[in-house]
């Protein structure tokens, strides 16, 4: 359902953000964090989607 929401309204900062958080939460971390960085494109001032990104960088590099 998220990929859809993000399909019908790609600048929504809340879906991209959010599909993020519950991607990487079901292990897709890679296609999480490429949501997070559009939610980071479209409100570059808000820290949340940055620290996201860094949290599941490190949880790739710890799988490894």
């Amino acid at each position: 359902h998220g990929r859809q929401a993000v399909k019908l309204d790609p600048a929504a900062f809340d879906t991209r953000y959010n599909l993020g958080i519950l991607l990487i939460a079901q292990r897709q971390v890679t296609a999480g964090i490429e949501e997070l960085r559009a939610a980071q494109k479209l409100r570059p001032d808000d820290p949340r989607p940055a620290q996201q990104i860094q949290q599941a960088e490190s949880l790739q590099s710890g799988d490894r």
